[in-house]
């Protein structure tokens, strides 16, 4: 059960999966070259951003996880809803 209050959001996947930002998923994203500070401020995501984002949001759930097994989980489809639950992460700790 996804934990507003930590950040938690619920995603549809190739299940229903929990989205949970840590300082260890982050410092994984930045590690993976994501800057998160400035994200969206030059007119956009990059899409290999979004698949590291992603895989550090899930990384809690399933150690055999891996980046590109989450890249496969995305598809044209459902980028919006992904993308959404990704910001409502971000934006509802504490909430």
């Amino acid at each position: 059960m996804a934990n507003k209050q930590r950040g938690e959001v619920k995603v549809q996947l190739d299940k229903e999966r929990v989205l949970k930002f840590t300082l260890n998923s982050l410092v994984y994203a930045e590690e993976a070259g994501v800057d998160i500070q400035n994200m969206g401020n030059n007119g956009g995501v990059k899409l290999k951003d979004l698949r590291t984002l992603l895989y550090a949001g899930l990384m809690h759930e399933d150690a055999d996880l891996t980046p590109e097994a989450v890249g496969e989980m995305i598809d044209i489809t459902n980028l919006e809803p992904i993308s959404k639950a990704m910001n409502d992460a971000f934006t509802s700790v504490g909430k």
